[in-house]
């Protein structure tokens, strides 16, 4: 078995990269909406031909993914911190700067090591 949080950083980059592409898909779907619409489309031609709403849910999807991935990592990073290297969550929490709270719920809502 690999290290645990670098495979939580390769997620995290993975879908890093995926989000670009797809906010790049989106910035060129925007380009085509405004060039139809100036060209005289209807909204509802862009709506219903366009690459608008595919783009846009495609980026909210990837966008949610890197959400989950980060979630991942910051999670494996609290528990390796406590369970690995034996800070209490406070030391963990004023560590990573964030709310001894924050660290707690990280830490207890975390599964089982993949």
């Amino acid at each position: 078995m690999g290290d645990r949080l670098i495979e939580r950083i390769t997620e995290v980059q993975e879908a890093r990269k995926a989000l670009v592409r797809e906010l790049t898909a989106l910035g060129e779907a925007m380009e085509f909406n405004r060039a139809a619409r100036q060209a005289g489309s209807t909204v509802s031609e862009l709506f219903s031909a366009g690459p608008g709403p595919a783009a846009r849910k495609r980026a909210r999807d990837a966008w949610s993914r890197l959400n989950g991935a980060l979630h991942a990592y910051r999670t494996e990073a609290i528990r390796i911190l406590v369970d690995d290297e034996g800070r209490s969550l406070a030391s963990a929490a004023r560590l990573t700067g964030n709310a001894r709270q924050v660290v707690s719920r990280l830490y207890h809502g975390a599964d089982t090591p993949h």
